[in-house]
């Protein structure tokens, strides 16, 4: 029986097959690739591999990507100086959720920074119970 692989494991494939890759080589590379893909009957997790492959790529580079979510849009100037806090090289994508009440929820990769005023309420309230 085939072993079961996750898009970040066919992703890391990817990117090792094509990180030198350049012109017909590259082209070759990826020709193969969607191949293997095809015999390991994947090709419809396609999307999640591309995905992956493109957090996997920017990681290796040395990008950090955040979501920040705030109550309200924030400025660029204030998304910014909440990116600069996890460093130089870092992207970031904002939602707005009217339910934060206020402050901001960040999100790199597993890791949850909520310091939204919905979030402190909510600890006050455990503690007078």
């Amino acid at each position: 029986m085939a072993q079961k692989r996750l898009p970040k494991q066919y992703a890391k494939v990817l990117f090792e097959l094509t990180k030198d890759a350049k012109g017909k080589e590259l082209d070759t590379m990826i020709s193969t690739y969607i191949k293997f893909l095809r015999e390991e009957q994947v090709l419809a997790k396609l999307p999640y591999i591309i995905d992956a492959f493109v957090s996997y790529a920017k990681q290796q580079s040395g990008l950090t990507t955040i979501s920040i979510e705030s109550a309200r849009q924030l400025s660029e100037d204030e998304a910014k100086a909440i990116a600069a806090y996890f460093g130089k090289n870092t992207e970031y994508t904002q939602k707005t959720n009217k339910k934060l009440l206020g402050g901001v929820k960040v999100r790199k990769g597993n890791t949850i920074i909520d310091a939204s005023i919905s979030s402190r309420l909510e600890a006050f309230t455990s503690q007078l119970s």
